[in-house]
């Protein structure tokens, strides 16, 4: 009757470590599976997060680099118009220098070339 009882407690404990143990194996493989999707579930919106980000960023950085593009434009045209107004001023000091009215007149058609029309000199 011991030996019963012994084998039945034997038996007892056999199947509650084989449950236990199958359980835990489950539970593990359920738990790893679940741990994997976190991470591919997190690198996927990442990676959704860093392309929108990037495509952003890049849609700021034409626009910056248009406005640049047309704001070089303006300073260079402007730059031009100053050069301009410079050798014309230099012109008119030129004239106002001039020994006698055929150098003059020579210095006003040079500024005629420059701006066709001008009242100023036409005068």
């Amino acid at each position: 009757m011991a030996e019963n009882v012994s084998n039945l407690a034997n038996n007892t404990v056999t199947f509650f470590f084989y449950v236990f143990a199958g359980l835990s194996a489950v539970f593990a493989i359920w738990g790893w599976r679940s741990i994997r999707d976190i991470k591919l579930s997190a690198l996927s919106g990442a990676e959704s997060e860093i392309r929108r980000i990037s495509q952003e960023f890049e849609g700021r950085l034409t626009q910056l680099e248009q406005d640049l593009l047309s704001k070089g434009a303006i300073i260079l045209q402007n730059q031009r118009e100053i050069e301009l107004t410079q050798t014309i001023h230099s012109l008119w000091l030129q004239s106002n220098q001039a020994p006698n009215p055929r150098s003059e007149i020579k210095i006003y058609d040079r500024i005629l070339e420059y701006t066709p029309g001008d009242i100023e000199v036409l005068a």
